[in-house]
């Protein structure tokens, strides 16, 4: 997807019949607020991420993110959930494609983490920078989403420290 360009921040409703624009509604407004959430922070960083923005790009009100959102930090922290779903689901996805020995499926794996920041790195800089601002003690997803992610290459260590070994001596290994 391409980022829209200065005077193409509002994604909105066709014309209707008449030549006048009818209100639009999102099967997935959730969705529709983090995919434009995304395109912002790919353009123009975190740190300039606004709702009413997202709003704007997703042709809804300021009011329709509260349905969904609780707040600015409560979007971001979809994002970064959607971040870890697709970073560990490419870490797997180079585990699953490489048949060599282990050193290379841990690098394949280590490649794909490369790879994801260099596609994305707006949200790149969201999942591994903003993490401590926007968490949010009472919500647990986020660090499940954080350590389910990583769980696959911990997995992988453990096995390149040898047999017997657990957690704890594959995120000491080195």
């Amino acid at each position: 997807m391409i980022p829209p360009g200065p005077d193409e921040d509002r994604i909105s409703a066709p014309p209707s019949p008449k030549g006048r624009r009818r209100s639009y509604h999102h099967g997935d407004l959730a969705g529709a607020l983090a995919a434009a959430a995304r395109v912002i922070i790919e353009r123009d960083g975190p740190a300039k991420l606004s709702l009413s923005k997202c709003c704007r790009m997703a042709g809804v009100s300021t009011a329709a993110p509260y349905k969904h959102f609780s707040g600015k930090d409560a979007l971001l922290r979809r994002l970064v959930m959607d971040g870890f779903r697709e970073l560990g689901a490419d870490m797997r996805a180079a585990r699953d494609g490489c048949d060599g020995p282990l050193a290379d499926v841990i690098t394949a794996m280590g490649m794909s983490y490369i790879d994801f920041a260099l596609a994305n790195p707006g949200l790149f800089r969201l999942v591994f920078g903003m993490t401590k601002e926007i968490h949010d003690p009472e919500d647990q997803e986020m660090d499940e989403c954080g350590q389910t992610c990583f769980q696959t290459l911990i997995d992988e260590a453990a096995k390149a420290v040898g047999p017997g070994a657990g957690e704890a001596e594959a995120r000491a290994w080195r």
